[in-house]
């Protein structure tokens, strides 16, 4: 779709909260409430870090738990029950980027782990170099750490490329891959028409510059995202969007 860097809270976090509500509406299966249950590779002492009872856990407010991997500290989090996956934020974005609702249907049949990627949150920067290579070689040495033999993997924006990259070099740690917002890159991609380009620059510069973004501009970006015919079978979503966006920019 696109790769926004969160600079302005309000407006960033409306089309990233846009994005979410589009992957949760087209999920096959019903999403249920989240309960507190004994998380994958956890001792029981380490439970009451966890305090997630509702249907949208605040992850803003859980502990932060570091592991040392390599030569960096990697800050995350790690909550609900079920089967692990792992989610790869997109560019700049720290663990608490993503939505509670996404969360909250994601954690009632899976242990989640979300996490700062090297020099981004709590995460320190260490001295290796910032490539796309290093950050699975990361991920690699947080399942490890976290003792994780293999989980479920996904990927948002450019998080989706480091997950990709983690596939690739690391096959036996994949469970399942998802990609949202991604690009396979190479000579089979399929580069993106100058109208999106030029969109999704003049949503970038306003979000860089916290400028309100206009529903019609939403409506474009979801077409171009999704199709004409997406938003004509749709139209109640649309609005559902078009409202999200009103009430941030408010």
């Amino acid at each position: 779709m696109y790769c926004l860097r969160k600079i302005r809270a309000n407006t960033s976090t409306v089309l990233i909260t846009i994005f979410l509500l589009i992957v949760i509406i087209t999920l096959p299966a019903t999403m249920t409430t989240t309960t507190i249950n004994r998380v994958y590779g956890q001792q029981p002492d380490q439970m009451d870090l966890l305090n997630v009872t509702d249907s949208s856990p605040n992850i803003q407010n859980m502990t932060v738990q570091k592991v040392h991997v390599g030569d960096i500290d990697i800050a995350y989090k790690m909550f609900g029950k079920g089967d692990p996956i792992i989610l790869f934020n997109g560019a700049s974005d720290n663990m608490d980027a993503w939505d509670p609702s996404f969360l909250a249907g994601i954690s009632s049949n899976h242990t989640v782990i979300v996490f700062d990627q090297r020099g981004i949150g709590n995460t320190t920067a260490g001295s290796k170099l910032y490539i796309i290579e290093q950050l699975a070689n990361d991920t690699a040495g947080l399942l490890d750490a976290l003792k994780i033999p293999k989980a479920d993997v996904m990927g948002y924006s450019l998080g989706s490329w480091i997950a990709e990259q983690l596939t690739m070099m690391y096959p036996d740690k994949v469970n399942r891959l998802i990609l949202a917002g991604s690009s396979c890159g190479g000579k089979d991609s399929i580069p993106k028409p100058p109208e999106f380009i030029k969109l999704q620059s003049d949503v970038v510069n306003k979000s860089l510059n916290n400028i309100p973004i206009t529903a019609e501009e939403i409506k474009s970006l979801v077409s171009a995202s999704l199709g004409e015919g997406w938003i004509r079978l749709h139209p109640d979503l649309l609005r559902t969007f078009q409202q999200t966006l009103h009430h941030y920019n408010n």
